[in-house]
């Protein structure tokens, strides 16, 4: 019984890479939902361009629990030969770990799946409870992570152009400010009056504006665009696998535990928080297009 298991064990990895060679297909081709494509993209995201030789997370959890099965074979076979009790009761600990971790690795994708099933249809029924006809990003073929990355896109876009204003604003009420009115009086000689030195305070203001508020704005937005991409790719790509080959050695079990539970944590909830984010943003009338333009301050 226990070497049928460890040759079913040794094909298992192969089916965790077996997409290695294909990019990932779109959200739409797995139904109206999205929610399928989360799931099964989770072993095949891509660590670097795939056309440029990139590997996958499941090609690197394939290699983790190949290593695993080794181990646990090798101290199987080793117990048998030496006749040594210890060592038989540990692969078969070992290998009732390793089936704990596949169901883990299943029910992460079950997590994510129901996750992006629930976030859709909340966003959707905010949508349909304000009356929102149409969504700046909010489809529901898509799933979580594209709206968040969407719905960030749009924050950029907006601080942009706030930045831009503000800037433009405020030099034109600077070169504004410089503008005076000479008269030469005969008696009087040369009187030089600043006709619109007043518009040199809206300069400051708006020049406070940006610093104050435009420009960290949109710092913050850009980076915190990067942080969640690379967060949510390298989750997938690195710290899972790593959490999985911690799995394998006793000591360093628990640790492997709490980077599955927080991988997990962050999949599912950075992209549900910034997809409520963005729909708060969009649904509040904040956004405004600075090429129109402003009301003086």
């Amino acid at each position: 019984m226990m070497k049928k298991l460890l040759i079913i064990l040794l094909l298992l990895p192969f089916l965790f890479s077996a997409n290695q060679g294909e990019i990932p297909p779109t959200g739409e081709e797995f139904g109206e939902s999205g929610c399928l494509y989360t799931t099964a993209d989770l072993l095949g995201t891509w660590l670097e361009d795939p056309k440029e030789g990139g590997i996958t997370a499941g090609t690197l959890l394939a290699a983790v629990l190949l290593f695993t099965v080794v181990i646990i074979a090798m101290i199987y076979m080793f117990g048998m030969a030496t006749n040594n009790p210890k060592l038989l009761v540990f692969s078969k600990d070992e290998m009732f770990h390793l089936g704990v971790s596949i169901i883990i690795l299943v029910s992460i994708g079950g997590v994510l799946t129901l996750s992006c099933i629930v976030g859709n249809a909340f966003l959707g029924y905010t949508f349909e409870s304000l009356g929102v006809q149409g969504s700046l990003c909010f489809k529901p073929a898509e799933n979580l992570n594209s709206h968040a990355g969407c719905y960030l896109s749009v924050m950029e876009s907006d601080a942009k152009k706030l930045v831009s204003y503000s800037i433009q604003k405020s030099i034109k009420y600077e070169m504004d400010s410089t503008w005076v009115y000479t008269q030469n009086f005969p008696l009087m000689g040369i009187v030089t009056t600043p006709r619109d030195a007043f518009k040199k305070t809206f300069a400051m203001q708006y020049d406070s504006m940006n610093n104050m508020f435009a420009t960290p704005s949109l710092v913050s937005i850009s980076m915190q665009k990067i942080f969640i991409t690379l967060i949510l790719k390298y989750s997938v790509v690195l710290i899972i696998p790593i959490a999985f080959l911690l799995r394998v050695f006793p000591p360093t079990r628990q640790g492997g535990n709490i980077l599955i539970a927080f991988s997990a944590g962050v999949l599912v909830f950075l992209p549900l928080l910034y997809s409520i984010s963005g729909v708060m943003y969009e649904v509040s009338d904040t956004q405004m297009d600075c090429d129109e333009p402003l009301p003086s301050i």
